[in-house]
């Protein structure tokens, strides 16, 4: 059973693993795999908003 969370932490460490490959090698593995450039943007948007997830729920939990 997987969900939301589980969701947002695999494209979380993609995404820093993707970041880590940019900086050590100038590549993006998102602009590798990925050609279609309108599609490029809705994988990182999905990277931006999963981004945004975590930081609600870590705010939430900081506040309790």
């Amino acid at each position: 059973n997987i969900n939301i969370n589980t969701i947002v932490y695999v494209i979380l460490i993609l995404s820093a693993l993707n970041w880590g490959l940019v900086a050590y090698n100038n590549t993006d593995l998102v602009n590798t795999l990925i050609t279609e450039p309108s599609y490029q943007k809705y994988a990182k948007l999905a990277i931006g908003a999963a981004g945004a997830y975590s930081a609600v729920m870590f705010a939430q939990r900081l506040a309790k």
